[in-house]
């Protein structure tokens, strides 16, 4: 067996990379806590154990078994499950179980569903246990308590997914936009004393053979803005519509406008609109020609 007399860093990292830290102990004939010692000392964190699907699969059909074998097991369970959602009835876990236990049992059941994946079926099974489901006012004000508390702490963050605000009809611009985005430019183009219509045209593309739409937000002048949030600018669906949008027609003309969470008024569109030169430009010839309509 080979022995590593000289354990260093790079070392230890290639031999966690397929091996438990008892077998790389073991290889390198030393105990198990000097090892750990030593990866403390290089900073080297613990690998992630995943359970497998094999061993997910015997977990399932051991219990399975149990169940079987004990007819009042499954009760027994849903008793003590019951008992302790009494007690702890409005209690977080740190008030139950204290700081340090509440965090513990947060970090397992994190790493418990780490690089799970639940089967199409399951997922169809959760989405039709919770379809129409109504929460109440109460539990509705706790979870939006308990969201914002999250953010503000940093436990939560938001997706870089997520879009600014959401759709909807806005008396102030007198029509429905589809994001928060989307109304603020609507506003500062009407501050701007600019005239335009909101999606009025839908265009047909044919990519790969099929036909799909796109349909471009604001239309000034002959002239189309699309606006977009950073995350589904990068889409490559998006791209892809773009693409054949400008070679299908090319008569028309269209500007991509990324917004940002700085857009909480028109003005901050300003700083957006002056950091693209060409887009710029033509806003000021727009304001010289076009006019809002009486």
């Amino acid at each position: 067996m080979k022995r590593y007399t000289n354990i260093n860093k790079e070392k230890i990292q290639h031999l966690l990379f397929s091996k438990t830290v008892e077998e790389a102990a073991e290889i390198c004939g030393v105990s198990i806590s000097t090892f750990r010692r030593r990866m403390k000392e290089y900073g080297i964190q613990n690998s992630v154990y995943i359970q497998s699907a094999n061993t997910r699969k015997l977990r399932s059909e051991a219990m399975k078994l149990a169940h079987a074998k004990d007819p009042t097991l499954s009760i027994r369970q849903t008793k003590a499950i019951r008992e302790l959602g009494i007690l702890r009835k409005g209690k977080s876990n740190i008030e139950f179980y204290g700081v340090e236990k509440a965090k513990f049992i947060s970090k397992q059941n994190s790493l418990g569903h780490l690089g799970y994946k639940h089967t199409k079926e399951t997922r169809a099974k959760f989405s039709q246990q919770r379809r129409g489901r109504i929460l109440s006012p109460e539990h509705r004000i706790l979870l939006s308590k308990r969201r914002k508390d999250g953010f503000a702490s940093g436990r939560l963050k938001l997706s870089p997914k997520a879009g600014f605000g959401k759709g909807g009809f806005r008396k102030d611009i007198g029509h429905y936009v589809r994001s928060s985005y989307e109304h603020v430019f609507a506003l500062w183009l009407i501050h701007q004393g600019l005239y335009y219509k909101y999606e009025p045209q839908v265009f047909t593309l044919n990519i790969n053979n099929e036909v799909t739409t796109f349909t471009p937000d604001f239309w000034v002048d002959g002239y189309w803005f699309e606006i977009k949030n950073p995350y589904n600018i990068t889409l490559s669906s998006f791209q892809e519509k773009l693409k054949e949008f400008k070679l299908q027609y090319p008569d028309e003309v269209i500007f991509i406008i990324v917004g940002d969470s700085t857009w909480n008024n028109p003005e901050a569109i300003n700083v957006t609109i002056s950091n693209l030169p060409e887009l710029a430009e033509l806003i000021v010839m727009l304001k010289q020609v076009v006019c809002i309509k009486d």
